[in-house]
């Protein structure tokens, strides 16, 4: 799998994964990458606006826009989702239910 190109993701609304003290993670599709608060703290759920890349951090604010198509591709609703995992059993679940390719070729 080859590593997104960070500076396609320029205006884009994600989800934060997790606080952002600065720091946290949003997700793109199946993906999560790091991202640091442009000031302040952000908590989880926001949607969030890529503002800006710098060396491998996506830098974001918060935003009231809806999420862009990018980062809904692969979930089903974004709300439930979020609300289904705190248990952490996805680990439990084959890859393919995910929609994730297989390690094993």
């Amino acid at each position: 799998a080859s590593e997104p190109n960070l500076h396609d993701l320029l205006g884009h609304v994600v989800r934060a994964e997790s606080p952002f003290l600065p720091t946290g993670q949003v997700r793109i599709g199946h993906r999560r990458l790091n991202a640091v608060a442009e000031s302040g703290y952000i908590e989880v759920g926001t949607h969030v606006k890529v503002i800006a890349v710098r060396e491998r951090n996506l830098i974001v604010r918060p935003t009231d826009e809806p999420l862009s198509q990018t980062a809904a591709t692969g979930q089903a609703s974004s709300e439930t989702a979020a609300a289904a995992q705190p248990e952490g059993n996805l680990l439990d679940r084959p890859a393919e239910e995910l929609g994730l390719d297989s390690l094993e070729d």
